[in-house]
């Protein structure tokens, strides 16, 4: 069986521009609370402030290529914010949970998200983010239903619900149409995004 082939930035994005915090990004790292990906020649427009589930290795440095790596994941949201009418300038990816997935998605440790100030951090760095957003900025939903660890729902909506809280008094955005899981509805995951979808309001 052949290797999946790695996934890069498209040829609109500026990658020498992309911006993580953490500032280095290397495969011993646990934790991101954001990455600020900029799309080329467009430097006074608007920005699309996005919130996911967690993050993956989106932003990590390939030193064998020497380029930073993206994911389908946000290879899909920019491509569908790059194209879209609003002609934004910039992509801000933030998340419910700043613990990368191959350990959020297999046996992460219950003091990897709650045991240390890591969901402080997060919830600060989403803070400052909105902070510092412009008049014409957009804050977008996108952390799709629940994750893959089992028994992990009623966190993941208490989650949900405090990241909601953070995001009070601002209008929110969502991609196609909302996912209906129980009782429960969510934003579409970015992974799904396709170009033709409208974005809309997104009401609790």
């Amino acid at each position: 069986m052949s290797q999946r082939k790695p996934v890069y930035f498209s040829k609109y994005i500026d990658e020498e521009h992309i911006n993580t915090e953490p500032n280095i990004i290397n495969e011993t790292d646990l934790y991101r609370y954001s990455m600020s990906i900029p799309f080329k020649g467009r430097h006074k427009s608007k920005n699309a402030i996005v919130i996911m589930k967690n993050p993956s290795k989106a932003g990590k440095y390939d030193t064998k290529f020497q380029r930073k790596l993206s994911d389908e994941t946000i290879y899909r949201v920019t491509d569908y914010l790059y194209k879209h009418e609003q002609n934004f300038s910039k992509v801000i990816i933030l998340n419910l949970f700043s613990i990368y997935s191959s350990i959020f998605d297999e046996n992460v440790i219950e003091e990897l998200i709650y045991g240390n100030d890591n969901m402080e951090i997060n919830n600060r760095v989403i803070l400052s983010t909105l902070k510092e957003m412009q008049e014409d900025d957009k804050v977008i939903v996108a952390w799709g239903g629940y994750p893959n660890r089992a028994g992990f729902r009623d966190n993941y909506r208490e989650r949900v619900e405090e990241v909601m809280t953070l995001l009070d008094g601002i209008t929110l955005w969502s991609v196609g149409e909302l996912v209906k899981i129980d009782r429960w509805y969510f934003p579409q995951h970015g992974l799904n995004w396709y170009d033709y979808e409208e974005m809309k309001e997104f009401k609790k």
